[in-house]
């Protein structure tokens, strides 16, 4: 199941990776591979450095209807029962691939500083996020 996860994760990173790189707006985009770091980099062309996580939303809508996302680690530190969860300023933006829930290679992107926080630690993202109207379907259109 965990190398399932991975490879989904990967190929969604690929094909945001993809997609930034040709979006307007972008200039440059530089993917990470380092632990505990968020996946991409990205320079818009007016200079800001806009720091990007890339989850895969869930194939099942919430109760209301609207898409979800998981935004949690896959296991806590011993001893520290916050640390599966991210850091609400550990990077600025999630974006949310669709295409297990759509079919497509289509992504919503969010402001982690407008996203609920966990009930227990506030300084942490709550482990599921919904995507609603405030989330954007280009990078630039959210205006980071």
């Amino acid at each position: 199941n965990r190398l399932s996860v991975a490879v989904r994760g990967g190929v969604a990173e690929h094909h945001l990776e993809t997609q930034l790189s040709q979006a307007p707006g972008v200039s440059s985009v530089k993917r990470l591979d380092i632990d505990a770091m968020h996946d991409f980099d990205v320079t818009l062309t007016d200079g800001t450095l806009v720091k990007v996580e890339c989850k895969n939303a869930s194939p099942k809508t919430s109760a209301l209807g609207t898409f979800k996302v998981e935004v949690q680690k896959t296991r806590a530190s011993k001893g520290d029962p916050a640390s599966r969860f991210y850091a609400a300023d550990g990077f600025d933006v999630v974006a949310a691939c669709l295409f297990s829930a759509t079919g497509a290679w289509e992504f919503r992107f969010g402001r982690t500083k407008d996203m609920p926080r966990h009930k227990e630690f506030p300084d942490r993202l709550s482990p599921i996020q919904l995507i609603t109207g405030g989330w954007a379907k280009t990078l630039t259109e959210l205006n980071p």
